[in-house]
């Protein structure tokens, strides 16, 4: 299969033991789609700011001087060599062991580390972004701009995989159940065909569901347009059930589901009583505001869900 989302996959990884979901949700992942060619970039971003506040607490110099300084250097290589270094090694060999078709390159950069994961990703041209899932604010993380809040709203033409709490725990070995919402748009097309390279290849799969739910307010007006609102929603999670089994889901795997409410709320808690394990979900549906990044039930799925991997997709 050429061209497929994990041709070429950035996972960035600091010193915090979150990236453990990152890897582990990969290896799982990847060590089912062994039939795929992939590279794989484990990048470290070293912060110049953190790394001198860390190591040169007591030294009353200027910073600047300390940059350009020998004593800085020598501490970076040993910080490199003896820390940084390992960690990639850590996850690289994980990472390994799960596929035979698997490149690995390991990058260390300097800089700040929400643009450097920006550049890299552009200058490498991947497909498939992981990053780990922080529990954050909607207001301090507009404010304030986190590394995961700027790369999903730069990099919006990329995959990008948010990997939740339930890939921390080693012994959580499956993916059994996916949950997809649907609406009809070609942003929900997209994410059903992402998941149609995926799911097929699932061994663990017990269920796959494609969730429509009809928005109340527009309920009248599709009405008022000739259109059936139930009648369009089952046709909608019908085309995607069929998109599924012609990529080779066993159709007893497949649920559909329709559901009236709000779309944000109603997905997350389809979410929350499944107990699903990956959620593949396009970056907006139909919203009139053409310009928006991402849209408001993708938007509450990522802060509202801390436990699945939230699969955010392209167009």
């Amino acid at each position: 299969m050429s061209n497929h989302p994990f041709e070429k996959v950035l996972i960035p990884v600091d010193l915090e033991p979150e990236n453990e979901k990152c890897i582990n949700f990969f290896s799982l992942l990847i060590s089912q789609l062994g039939h795929l060619k992939s590279t794989v970039i484990l990048l470290h971003v070293i912060s110049s700011g953190g790394f001198l506040s860390e190591h040169m607490k007591n030294i009353d110099v200027r910073t600047e001087l300390l940059r350009q300084s020998t004593l800085i250097q020598n501490l970076k290589e040993a910080f490199i060599e003896n820390i940084i270094k390992p960690h990639l090694n850590k996850y690289a060999e994980k990472i390994e062991k799960s596929s035979s078709r698997i490149e690995i390159k390991k990058l260390i950069i300097e800089g700040e580390p929400g643009n450097k994961i920006i550049e890299v990703s552009l200058k490498e041209k991947v497909s498939t972004l992981l990053l780990y899932k922080k529990n954050f604010s909607r207001i301090k993380d507009f404010i304030i701009g986190s590394v995961l809040h700027r790369v999903l709203y730069t990099l919006y033409e990329k995959n990008i995989y948010v990997v939740g709490d339930k890939f921390n725990n080693k012994e959580h070995t499956k993916i059994a159940k996916v949950l997809i919402p649907v609406d009809g748009s070609m942003y929900s097309n997209k994410a059903i065909q992402h998941a149609a390279c995926i799911i097929p290849y699932l061994q663990s799969l017990k269920e796959v569901i494609l969730l429509r739910v009809i928005n109340p307010e527009t309920y009248e007006k599709r009405l008022e347009q000739g259109i059936n609102p139930e009648e369009e929603a089952r046709e909608i999670v019908s085309k995607g059930k069929e998109v599924l089994l012609k990529a080779g889901t066993e159709e007893s795997l497949i649920k559909t589901v329709v559901k009236t409410g709000s779309p944000p709320r109603e997905v997350v808690r389809e979410i929350e009583e499944r107990d699903v394990d990956m959620v593949i979900i396009g970056r907006k549906g139909r919203s009139s505001l053409k310009d928006v990044v991402i849209g408001s039930v993708s938007a509450e799925v990522l802060y509202q869900c801390h436990r699945p991997a939230v699969v955010l997709i392209n167009l």
